[in-house]
């Protein structure tokens, strides 16, 4: 593995020519029907625009995360769609690192609450997002295909906005 520490890792907007590396990344953190497909890269660089970020060490993509804005009963949300490290990387608090911008992106953006899903199984992710704040605050049945997800949220607003 190549020697990285977190001073060294730089956080930013992805850029069409990261989407490979990104793609890679994935491919390495999820199996089966949990892997997006390259075409879910190409959507989100449209749709999420500065809300899809990556982490670059030593010029490469080393890890992503996307999130986006939504608006639900007056209420404006974040929602992490996906975060993943590569394995190499993985325990270096990069993912903390890109949490914490993705969150600050939401927040300057009017989201007074972050909500993600994420598999019951999948034990290290909670234990992420629990040490980052998020709590379990339900569960949705099937959401994986044959695994239920919980739904995790965190408050970062004092009060709810309204238009």
């Amino acid at each position: 593995m190549p020697s990285v520490i977190e001073s060294e890792v730089l956080i930013r907007v992805v850029e069409p020519r990261d989407l490979r590396e990104v793609y890679e990344v994935e491919s390495m953190s999820f199996t089966g029907s949990l892997t997006y497909d390259f075409s879910v890269f190409l959507f989100y660089y449209v749709t999420a625009h500065d809300l899809f970020l990556v982490a670059e060490a030593l010029g490469r993509v080393i890890g992503y995360i996307i999130g986006l804005i939504e608006v639900r009963r007056r209420e404006i949300l974040g929602h992490v769609i996906s975060i993943a490290i590569h394995p190499l990387y993985r325990g270096l608090g990069i993912g903390s690192k890109l949490l914490k911008a993705l969150e600050e992106r939401l927040t300057s953006r009017g989201a007074l609450r972050i909500f993600l899903e994420v598999d019951v199984l999948n034990k290290p992710a909670i234990s992420f997002y629990r040490k980052h704040g998020y709590v379990i605050s339900g569960i949705l049945k099937n959401y994986y295909g044959v695994s239920d997800a919980y739904i995790m949220v965190k408050e970062v607003g004092a009060s709810l906005k309204q238009f």
